[in-house]
């Protein structure tokens, strides 16, 4: 039995991941805008602590049609270092760019998904929202926003 295992934790993180794309990509559709400065670079990130995304899901992110038709470039966490008054940067090229996060993914009661997800060009603390997805199909699609509030 505890052969099965794997394929179950595998078949959750892949659920997880796209649950994480849905989130991405409607952030760079609609939280793409107000940085301080233009940018071709994206950072992604998983978790509290910034940790990278599996690389087929920065890949994934790369092809999106909004991203790949500015040619931008998707990087992952791991890619960035925030300098204090300038921002967040390719710790390799010295680019600016903003950093978008999915802190939590949980399945809801109702089949839906409820994710935790943030945004900052590092002028600014990260903002946070709460973002419900409904499945379609084998996708994912962001139904609502809300404006995290720490209680």
């Amino acid at each position: 039995m505890g052969s099965f295992e794997p394929l179950r934790d595998h078949a959750e993180r892949d659920r997880s991941n796209a649950i994480r794309a849905a989130v991405f990509r409607y952030l760079f559709d609609y939280r793409n805008t107000g940085f301080t400065a233009p940018s071709q670079v994206r950072f992604v990130s998983i978790g509290e602590i910034q940790s990278d995304p599996d690389v087929d899901l920065v890949q994934a992110l790369q092809v999106y049609p909004p991203i790949a038709e500015k040619k931008l470039r998707v990087l992952p966490a791991s890619s960035a270092m925030t300098v204090f008054d300038d921002g967040i940067r390719d710790r390799f090229t010295g680019e600016y760019g903003p950093m978008y996060r999915v802190n939590d993914v949980k399945i809801l009661e109702n089949g839906n998904a409820e994710a935790l997800a943030s945004f900052s060009d590092g002028s600014h603390l990260f903002e946070t929202y709460v973002y419900e997805l409904e499945p379609v199909g084998n996708a994912w699609r962001v139904i609502s926003e809300k404006r995290f509030e720490v209680p």
